[in-house]
């Protein structure tokens, strides 16, 4: 039997030829359990099928699925046929049957079905073709800690082939890189929660920090309040008493607690209830009477005090004199004596002082060092337990008497953990604690929340404060210097002395510039310095707006300057204005519409032009120029009311008859007053006489002898520029003169010296701009006949660095030209980068700026193509200005090519200058310059915009720029090349009454070059304060010199009639001297005559006591 079981069973009969197996039949059923992935076929290449029984195809520490046994011998006959060993036959051995046939495929019902999961694994480790199933990557087996690698390796690996192992190993690869990648990235994922569990441990610790705190505030508080009751806590009743009072949490208990704690303090300490009345949560911290006050200098105890340490404030409190003259319970002494006796009755105190906590600086004196020539008993110093307390302007030096000075140290613990505690309990809007008085009042006049000042640290409480230091001119002083400072300047304005106020808050303000370095102190000087002046100029403009001053122009002159220097000009500008209209606004509410309307009429007309040209005379008196449009503006807004108020009196009159124009007389009778001060934009251009000027400490005064005529003048009159115009306004800004009088901080220019006053009279020379060389670009640059007065005057007043410095052999009249246009056009060729032997057109080239344009560019070494309209212009640039080509514009057909094709290459010019002053040309430039070339926009045509094809302009990569006028730099070195003769300017000469026909022509566009004013031919010249020149009839300029050369030689005068002392000596000339008597009443009083020329005589007769005695 065993024999035949070794044998195993066979469902086939036996036969003497080995018959053909037969394929693999369908299973009809589904099997109840699945094959495992060991029995699975094998591959053909394998030289034998391994069985189940097999010890060396299957490692020891992997199971094999147990099938499920069935009933009956078939199951059984079945196992046994399925586990029979049979070899593979060699090839040719079934003789003739030919090869088996392949294998059926699987039918669909079992396709769906889901491997197991020990399959899943099994086929997942499963390598590439060739790989035998049976060897897999065990994970089980590899994270055995018992795992022997050798004998593992060795029984897994017995039969296998050597792709086998390779394949194998591949996956040992394979799966070591996917445990390298899921480590990293559990490594990534631990830290992240080892971060976020740090983060909430350090929060935990915090929170159990702060538990633990209150918790010991807790029971010190609970200790006191059972000391103060007198409960014991040696027996057990007192123990379990104790243990009541401290479960005893809520708010009403404690409320009651504090307030019997106050009630008792009043009790005691006489006055106390004055400095601490009762309010909710005020309780006491500390009491202690171990303390004495010292004197700061010699620190010799003064007296014995008594600190009291609310949670608010800080109560200081002396004992009481009493008669009897037993000694004191609390008597001690200063070197550390008992403070206290064990009995005894109370001691009866009397409050001295008491401060918030929140203005309190305290600091602890015990690491000083301090000079002493007698120390105490133990050889400590006397401030080893000082401590000194400051609030604002006073300090008190306090010493405890304990010998330990645990009393000190105590104190000052519960000091600064009962300010911290009441910086964090009163939390206000913003989640900060109450600031200071002081604090307060820098955090709203600096305009900031109290989260800002808590952030950038501003707002850091006193000691904070007191530790800083502000350098003072030059020296280091504390910052409570500045406090004090303030305070003062808060009592000046308190009462009214507004001129040590303003005093004071320059020095403040000089003091917070020079401490740039250290932002935050400056950040606090500037905010208490800008709300002292915010208040400081509400004080004076209420002042000033006051209907009893603001009429008067002395002290609105006065209030004003302060304002300006405060730097509330415009609040004041608008503030006076205001207090005007109310005035008139009360004085027409004050006239009554009694029936008769000419005396009506007659009244208001009189009201709104006496108080309007009251009003104007005083803003230009007091204000800047620059503000006088503000004025006007004003004006014009009641002059519409006027108007309006006018127009509903008489309109109800017939138009043209007696009464309406007896009305309009009126009106008009009252408007002449403005004449006097008014001179609206648009013109007309009048001729006066006005006051000459002193110059300033960094001006010069010039007498100015020629002045070109611009352009610009003539927009200044129209006032077509987006500019602030001054008004009444001297125009010009091309003049050439002689320098007359100096400030007195003018040294790199001499009395006597030419100079040239140009459109940029002055700027700042600190900003970025300046120190850049670009001061017309200054923001407080001021402009020749636009902002200031300019040139169209015989003594103008201008900055000493400003003006141009013209050498003697230069001709003013002919150099007065190129001080402008000259100037602008040679930088406009600069910012153009044309290089010589290029080629420049000039749009605009027969006019003032072109003539010169065409001059420079011909000096530079460039080829000019003109660009203008008219014979003339033609024949003065090709002839005159050595233009190589000229286009005329209005004969033109094709402006583009006719200028390509004027250059050598018909691609177009390099660069093209536009000082036309129309604005087509701005148009077109785009089109004809050549590619990479550059536009230069100089003109300034009224209303103009500047606009260019998109597509050209980016294909061609064209350079569109503006260039406004030249610095100090760019004048010397347009002056140089007028001075080497390389520049002409053309112009004609005319006096100054024909500048309005000069505007004419202007505007007409008829004026080839440029025209230049003479100053000197005027009837009227008022050559220096005081003195005048009156010439009758038409004058020379020879008999003007004649007069010049006499007044030098029979007067102190050095340089011509401008010193102080000829303020009230005059040359005149008139046709006989009984002409002398009919100009009498025009000279003033005392006035003495140096000479007099007789136009009849031909013949200069000097000064005689005769003659004298006619002109006194």
């Amino acid at each position: 039997m065993e024999e035949k079981s070794s044998r195993g069973l066979s469902l086939r009969k036996k036969r003497s030829v080995r018959p053909k197996i037969s394929a693999p039949k369908q299973i009809s059923a589904p099997i109840s359990a699945p094959l495992p992935t060991s029995n699975l076929a094998p591959p053909a290449h394998r030289p034998s099928i391994t069985t189940l029984d097999s010890q060396s195809s299957v490692a020891p520490s992997v199971a094999p699925s147990v099938r499920p046994r069935a009933d009956g011998n078939t199951a059984d006959y079945v196992k046994r046929r399925y586990s029979t060993k049979i070899p593979q036959l060699p090839p040719g051995a079934l003789g003739g049957f030919g090869d088996a046939p392949a294998m059926p495929a699987v039918p669909s019902q079992f396709l769906s079905q889901p491997p197991t999961r020990s399959e899943t694994r099994r086929i997942s480790a499963v390598g590439p073709a060739g790989f035998s199933g049976d060897i897999t990557v065990d994970i089980k087996a590899l994270n055995d800690p018992d795992l022997k690698p050798e004998q593992y390796v060795s029984q897994l690996l017995a039969n296998a082939s050597e792709a086998d192992i390779r394949s194998y190993q591949a996956e040992l690869m394979k799966q070591k890189h996917r445990n390298s990648t899921d480590l990293q990235h559990n490594v990534y994922q631990n830290r992240s929660q080892f971060i976020k569990i740090s983060q909430e441990a350090d929060k935990l610790k915090a929170e159990m920090r702060t538990l633990r705190t209150l918790m010991s505030e807790l029971t010190g508080t609970l200790g006191q309040t059972n000391a103060a009751l007198g409960i014991s806590t040696d027996s057990t009743n007192t123990t379990s008493s104790a243990r009541k009072f401290a479960n005893r949490s809520s708010v009403a208990n404690l409320e009651a607690m504090w307030s019997t704690h106050l009630q008792e303090l009043w009790r005691r300490v006489e006055g106390s209830q004055k400095f601490l009345p009762a309010i909710p949560g005020r309780h006491v911290v500390h009491e202690s009477g171990r303390w004495v006050e010292l004197n700061a200098a010699t620190w010799k105890p003064k007296r014995r005090v008594h600190l009291i340490l609310l949670n608010d404030h800080l109560l200081m409190a002396s004992e009481k004199k009493r008669m009897d003259p037993s000694p004191q319970p609390n008597q001690g002494n200063f070197e550390g004596g008992p403070t206290r006796a064990a009995a005894g009755p109370p001691q009866v105190l009397a409050a001295e002082r008491c401060w918030p906590l929140q203005d309190i600086e305290i600091a602890d004196l015990g690491t000083r060092a301090v000079p002493i020539s007698k120390p105490l008993k133990g050889g400590k110093p006397p401030n080893a337990h000082a401590v000194n307390i400051r609030i604002g302007p006073d300090s008190f030096t306090f010493a405890a008497t304990d010998a330990e000075g645990s009393e000190k140290t105590a104190f000052l613990a519960r000091f600064r953990k009962a300010a911290a505690e009441l910086k964090r309990t009163n939390v206000d809007a913003d989640g900060l604690g109450p600031p200071s008085a002081k604090d307060r009042l820098s955090r709203a006049s600096r305009g900031i929340s109290p989260a800002t000042a808590n952030r950038t640290g501003i707002e850091a409480g006193p000691s904070a404060k007191a530790a800083m230091l502000v350098e003072v001119d030059g020296r280091q002083q504390e910052f409570r210097w500045v406090e004090t400072q303030v305070d003062e300047l808060d009592i000046d304005i308190a009462l009214q002395r507004f001129d040590e106020a303003v005093k004071r808050v320059d020095v403040l303000r000089r003091v917070a510039k020079s401490n740039k370095s250290n932002t935050v102190v400056q950040d606090l000087i500037d905010g208490r310095v800008q709300s002292s002046a915010g208040r400081l100029s509400k004080a004076v403009i209420r002042q000033m707006t006051d209907p009893g001053t603001n009429a008067q122009m002395s002290a609105t002159q006065r209030h004003v300057a302060w304002l300006v220097k405060l730097g509330f000009e415009a609040r004041a500008s608008e503030a006076y204005l205001e207090s005007r209209t109310t005035v008139i606004s009360t004085r027409i509410g004050q006239c009554a519409d009694a029936g008769d309307l000419h005396q009506y009429l007659y009244q208001i007309s009189f009201i709104y032009f006496t108080l309007i040209r009251n009003t104007i005379s005083t803003y230009q008196a007091c204000f800047a120029p620059a503000m006088t449009s503000a004025a006007i503006k004003w004006a014009k807004d009641h002059m519409d009311e006027f108007n309006g108020l006018l127009g509903r009196q008489i309109g109800k009159l017939e138009r043209g008859g007696e009464e309406w124009k007896y009305c309009m007389d009126r009106a008009r009778e009252h408007a002449g007053m403005l004449s006097e001060v008014i001179e609206k934009t648009g013109g007309p251009v009048i001729l006066k006489e006005i006051p000459v000027q002193e110059p300033g400490p960094d001006e010069v005064l010039v007498n100015i002898k020629y002045s070109g005529v611009c352009h610009t003048d003539l927009h200044a009159v129209n006032g077509d520029w987006p500019l602030p115009t001054k008004l009444p306004l001297v125009g010009g800004h091309e003049g050439a003169g002689v320098i007359v009088a100096k400030g007195s901080l003018v040294t790199d220019v001499e009395v006597g010296d030419h100079a040239g006053v140009k459109w940029i009279n002055g700027s700042c020379l600190a900003c970025n701009f300046c120190q850049q060389s670009d001061e017309p670009l200054c923001p407080k640059a001021l402009l020749s006949g636009y902002t200031v007065d300019g040139t169209f005057q015989q003594y103008c007043i201008a900055k000493a660095a400003h003006v141009a410095r013209i050498h003697k052999d230069i001709d003013l009249e002919a150099v007065s030209p190129v001080l402008c246009a000259g100037i602008t056009v040679y930088k406009g060729l600069k910012e153009s980068g044309a290089r010589p032997g290029q080629t420049v057109a000039i749009v605009g080239a027969g006019g003032g700026l072109g003539s010169l344009a065409q001059q420079y560019a011909k000096a530079m070494g460039l080829k000019v193509i003109a660009i203008d309209t008219g014979d003339d212009k033609k024949k003065m640039s090709l002839e005159q200005l050595g233009a190589t080509a000229f286009v005329d514009f209005a004969t033109s057909k094709n402006l583009v090519k006719d200028v390509q094709a004027a250059t050598e290459d018909g691609l177009g010019p390099h660069a093209v200058i536009l000082v036309a002053v129309n604005e087509k040309p701005f148009q077109q430039a785009a089109e004809y310059v050549r590619p990479r070339g550059t536009v230069i926009a100089i003109g300034l045509p009224a209303g103009a915009y500047l606009r260019a094809p998109v597509f050209e302009s980016v294909i061609k990569m064209v350079t569109i720029k503006g260039s406004y006028v030249g610095n100090r730099r760019d004048t010397a070195e347009a002056l140089d090349f007028f001075r080497r003769g390389l520049i002409k300017a053309p112009f004609k000469t005319v006096p100054l009454s024909q500048l309005p026909q000069v505007y004419e022509k202007m505007q007409q566009g008829a004026i080839a070059g440029r025209y230049v004013l003479d100053l000197s031919k005027s009837l009227c010249q008022d050559v220096g304060p005081g003195v005048h020149l009156l010439i009758e009839g038409e004058a020379s300029a020879t008999l003007g010199r004649e007069l010049y050369q006499a007044a030098r030689a029979y007067s102190a005068i050095r340089h011509p009639l401008l010193a102080s002392a000829v303020q009230a000596r005059l040359i005149l000339a008139c046709p006989a001297f009984n002409a002398a008597c009919a100009i009498r009443d025009c000279l003033p009083y005392g006035s003495e005559v140096v000479a007099v020329y007789c136009l009849a005589q031909q013949s200069l007769v000097l000064s005689d006591p005769a003659y004298c005695d006619v002109w006194r």
